[in-house]
């Protein structure tokens, strides 16, 4: 997975991810190897992500740690924006309806 880069000036895309990464010490299954009474090899890095009602893992090469992290972070910044931005846009809306319903109040007073 390594990085695309953008046209205009060169620097890696930021399409954000959803999922997490995961660290995961492997064993080997052979009998004399260190693993078998350790935790295990590695840790192995694996980006976990769902795709409708699927689970999937896929090995993240060393090399491509920091960039499938900051990717994930990416989505993860996106998403807390949003729901702020939902929060603010549904207090609003709750503020104007209640003006609008003491204008509506004036106004019937009137008649």
């Amino acid at each position: 997975m390594t990085p695309e880069k953008n046209i205009e000036n060169g620097t890696p895309k930021m399409e954000p991810l959803a999922g997490f990464i995961e660290a995961r010490y492997v064993k080997c299954g052979r009998a004399n190897c260190h693993c078998a009474s350790s935790k295990g090899h590695g840790p192995y890095h694996y980006w976990i992500y769902k795709s409708g009602n699927r689970r999937f893992k896929k090995y993240i090469k060393k090399s491509d740690l920091a960039f499938i992290s900051a990717r994930i972070e990416e989505r993860r910044k996106r998403t807390r924006e949003f729901i702020e931005t939902n929060k603010d846009a549904k207090l609003d809306w709750k503020k104007w309806k209640t003006q609008i319903r003491e204008l509506e109040q004036l106004f019937k007073n009137e008649l």
